[in-house]
């Protein structure tokens, strides 16, 4: 498993949670306005870690998720439904064979090999998205010749 130029999604959420804390300790209770509560506790709520399930199968990925919020931690659980080994990438969409899967795995957000999906089998990671990306502009997918074209593939936004 790989993440490409990702902080660790632990060292963000517990960094933000000191910051929260560290904010409250600092105030007292006569100087504390709701405003500045209700920013710590969205803060607090942002710092959650979401958790999106997502299947795969032969020529078929689903996803519990595919509207995320760039700065918010997700806990990625990815289960092989099919009787094959499946890759899963995290991608902006390309044509497939336009390059190898060395170069597409380079390119790629996150990306689970072969090797660790094996059939019948689980595997999980962590990420935040650090931008916005539109409709159209990211993608879990797989690309081996045949399957991307056959479905392989859900679109993804991230705001």
């Amino acid at each position: 498993m790989r993440i490409n130029g990702r902080l660790p999604v632990v060292g963000l959420a517990l960094a933000l949670v000191a910051l929260v804390g560290l904010t409250a300790a600092c105030s007292d209770s006569e100087s504390s306005t709701p405003a500045a509560t209700t920013a710590a506790t969205e803060a607090a709520t942002n710092a959650e870690t979401r958790t999106v399930n997502v299947t795969v199968t032969e020529f078929g990925i689903e996803s519990s998720m595919t509207a995320f919020q760039a700065g918010v931690p997700y806990h990625f659980v990815v289960k092989n439904d099919g009787v094959v080994p499946h890759e899963l990438m995290i991608v902006q969409p390309m044509e497939p064979g336009m390059m190898s899967m060395e170069e597409m795995d380079e390119m790629a957000i996150a990306v689970i090999e072969e090797d660790d999906l094996v059939a019948g089998q689980m595997h999980e990671f962590d990420i935040t998205f650090d931008r916005p990306y539109a409709e159209g502009e990211l993608e879990l997918a797989w690309y081996l010749p045949g399957h991307y074209e056959a479905g392989m593939h859900t679109a993804m936004t991230v705001q």
